[in-house]
């Protein structure tokens, strides 16, 4: 499907005239295209704090959701078709997870390793006691 730069459509019949914005034209259509995610800023976070993450790409829908592995799912910020806000909580396990952007008609993108958990910093929660040794 060839992509227009224009949001709007304006349809004019006989008896009046009509806009229709680009998901309207995709239902028309007969299905919006699938999302595409080009980045993720930033692609890690600590797993002591939250982190709030800007997914960046096209074919974004209101309502998207964003799963992070297998487990998580989130509904993101909708700013417009090409970005998307999420925010990813802490205590989740270090490791690599794949970020997959669900849109509400059921299409996804998902690109591999996407966003990385990297262990805090929990020296700050752990007391040091003295040992008396006789």
């Amino acid at each position: 499907m060839k992509r227009v730069d224009s949001h709007t459509l304006d349809i004019t019949t006989k008896a009046s005239s009509a806009s229709i914005d680009l998901f309207g034209l995709y239902a028309l259509m007969g299905s919006a295209p699938p999302p595409i995610i080009s980045s993720i800023t930033p692609a890690f976070g600590n797993n002591t704090e939250t982190t709030s993450v800007v997914i960046a790409g096209d074919n974004f829908q209101p309502g998207a959701q964003v799963r992070l592995g297998d487990v998580m799912t989130w509904t993101a910020t909708y700013i417009n078709e090409q970005t998307l806000l999420v925010s990813i909580p802490a205590s989740l396990l270090p490791g690599t997870y794949n970020v997959t952007v669900i849109n509400p008609d059921g299409q996804e993108a998902t690109p591999p390793g996407t966003f990385t958990v990297n262990p805090g910093n929990t020296n700050s929660h752990k007391i040091y006691l003295p040992i008396l040794l006789r």
